[in-house]
């Protein structure tokens, strides 16, 4: 108990002194590279996607008739949601920029603000069109049961998620190291 007190006080020191030197230095820690919608990012998503669809359907017990039509719609949902969460992205930013921009007139910052409830009613509508596509071929029972499960899957990918950034997920994460200095 005692090895790993100080094995601990002393792996602190170490990072303590390697920061305090970076500090003093001036060093700035590395900036990471902005994400990129390219490869890894994209297929990260399609993963996402994937495991939310299928969570669904195996949630939902459907047909495979059904569940292929489900996953068309997911799929067709989902690029449709990427586009207008760029767009609603783009207008907010806008309207940050126009806000806190020193010769803005309200007329400008209407403008800027009418872009973004227009991205937020395009979302709601998607949403709404997604029910309405869901209608065509899931029974009632089936559209309660995606209804309610709806959120729950999604909340559930976005606690793995969270995990997996954190470092708590099975695979990969920060892992940590003890060193043991034995008395002689």
């Amino acid at each position: 108990m005692k090895t790993r007190k100080i094995s601990t006080a002393v792996w602190a020191a170490v990072c303590f002194c390697i920061l305090f030197s970076r500090l003093a230095s001036g060093q700035q820690q590395p900036a990471k590279p902005p994400p990129s919608d390219s490869g890894a990012k994209s297929q990260l998503q399609h993963k996402l996607e994937q495991m939310i669809i299928w969570e669904l359907s195996n949630t939902l017990k459907l047909p495979q008739d059904k569940e292929d039509k489900l996953f068309d719609a997911l799929r067709a949902h989902f690029r449709e949601k990427k586009e207008l969460t760029a767009k609603q992205f783009k207008a907010m930013k806008s309207l940050r920029e126009t806000y806190s921009a020193a010769d803005s007139s309200d007329a400008k910052i209407k403008g800027a603000l009418d872009q973004l409830m227009a991205a937020q009613e395009a979302q709601m509508r998607l949403e709404i069109d997604l029910q309405k596509k869901l209608k065509g071929f899931l029974s009632a029972r089936e559209q309660a049961a995606f209804v309610m499960e709806w959120p729950k899957i999604i909340e559930k990918v976005r606690g793995m998620i969270q995990e997996r950034r954190q470092g708590k997920g099975k695979r990969g994460g920060a892992r940590v190291i003890y060193f043991h200095f034995e008395s002689r």
